[in-house]
């Protein structure tokens, strides 16, 4: 079956992030969004809080003014966020309140600085820290649970051009989530929260106020919001706040299923060496190994450094490769260099113990080492093997004297063992007695 199926709404829990500066709502208006979705769609099902400034601690009183259950955990660490999720979930919650998202970033950076002992994460690092932190992104987008998240407000820098002076001046652009940097693109609904006056008395009441800067249900995006401070909670008050919002939880299918990007779908296949792609990446580690692999040879036949070791490294590179550099060596097919490094494993084998310096000595045991080649012909047939007998026997050879010259010639020690390839050249040995 394809990949491909008939599109129909599967989103059946709210993603909505909140952020603003410190005295915005931002806690409030996360947990009032919970309850409502508690009361108006799940029969009061309780919510769970991951809590890292306190916040549970003010806002218990309006769930429980509620008849709504609490769980929270306190803590900032990145992995007891992912594992309150699982909890929730299974503790029958409805809804995640994360606050603050800030707190819990902040945390999985100094944790990877504390165990890798940095003093800074520069840019090579990122990699690693974004590879955890989207296993939170993809457990909050996949969660059936409504979840909730508040984090601190932080500034966009950008670098603009001065008119006047034509330099580049670094300013604030803008504002977003302090946590992640790419972490607001992911809820449904993104708002940004501030506080204004009703007037410039010193005493008056801060009014509350929301800009929705992303709404994929398309009912708000630009959209103001705004509610008067209170000073205290009273029943059903959570309504100021999910009501101006509902056309979205109304948009969802809540209580169907709900049905994300399928997270464990990788194209981790493709560089296993499976495929064309992953062939490509396999073959360079392959070659990096074989170049080792002969490298490390060389040395173990020729460990020292004066000027007789070095030729005769020289030597054998190049009666093995036909080349005089390395860098000409390290261009050669992996191919190339297996039966290369094959060729000079035989060659350690055989002088063990009585390694030759000189350089007739060298290649002449060199070429006695070189492994003969699969030939896809295979051996000689039975014919051929009669003809090879009956014309040594008729040039004077004797069987050990015609294995010691196969051995010698073709490195061959039988001669049920000659491909099928070398019967013309054999028997040129044997016509020629040598």
């Amino acid at each position: 079956m394809g990949l491909l199926s008939e599109a129909k709404m599967e989103q059946s829990a709210a993603k909505i992030g909140v952020y603003g500066p410190q005295g915005s709502g931002k806690t409030t208006v996360c947990v009032m969004l919970a309850l409502g979705a508690s009361l108006t769609y799940h029969k009061g099902a309780p919510i769970a809080f991951f809590d890292t400034e306190k916040g549970s601690d003010f806002t218990e009183p309006m769930v429980r003014a509620e008849g709504v259950k609490l769980l929270r955990s306190k803590s900032r660490a990145f992995r007891d966020l992912l594992s309150v999720v699982a909890e929730a979930e299974q503790a029958g919650c409805c809804a995640l309140v994360v606050d603050s998202m800030t707190h819990v970033w902040n945390e999985l950076m100094d944790a990877f600085a504390r165990q890798k002992h940095l003093k800074r994460i520069e840019f090579h690092h990122w990699r690693e820290i974004k590879a955890e932190w989207r296993r939170w992104v993809d457990l909050m987008l996949n969660s059936r649970m409504h979840i909730f998240i508040a984090g601190r407000a932080g500034n966009i820098y950008e670098y603009q051009e001065n008119d006047e002076t034509g330099k580049k001046e670094l300013i604030t652009s803008g504002t977003k989530m302090k946590a992640e940097g790419e972490f607001g693109y992911e809820p449904d609904i993104l708002l940004e929260l501030w506080n204004e006056r009703t007037d410039a008395k010193a005493g008056s009441r801060l009014i509350h106020k929301a800009m929705c800067l992303k709404d994929r249900s398309w009912h708000f995006n630009g959209h103001e919001f705004e509610w008067p401070d209170k000073p205290s909670y009273k029943k059903s008050d959570w309504k100021a706040i999910f009501e101006k919002l509902s056309p979205y939880f109304e948009y969802l299918s809540i209580g169907g299923p709900n049905v994300n990007v399928e997270a464990s779908r990788t194209s981790d296949e493709m560089f296993t060496g499976e495929n064309a792609y992953g062939d490509a990446y396999a073959a360079k580690k392959r070659k990096e190994q074989l170049l080792e692999e002969i490298e490390n040879t060389l040395t173990l036949v020729y460990p020292g450094s004066d000027q007789k070791s070095k030729r005769a490294k020289l030597l054998l590179i190049e009666a093995v490769f036909g080349l005089r550099t390395w860098a000409g060596v390290c261009e050669k097919s992996n191919r190339d260099l297996a039966d290369g490094k094959e060729w000079l494993m035989a060659f350690e084998k055989e002088a063990a113990g009585e390694t030759p310096h000189e350089d007739k000595e060298l290649l002449s045991l060199l070429a006695q080492c070189k492994p003969i080649p699969d030939d896809p012909a295979g051996p000689i047939s039975p014919s051929q093997l009669k003809q090879l007998w009956a014309k040594s026997s008729e040039l004077g050879w004797d069987e050990s004297g015609l294995h010691r010259a196969l051995d010698s010639r073709f490195g061959i020690k039988s001669t049920k063992q000659i491909p099928s390839s070398l019967f013309d050249n054999v028997m040129q040995m044997i016509e020629s007695g040598t």
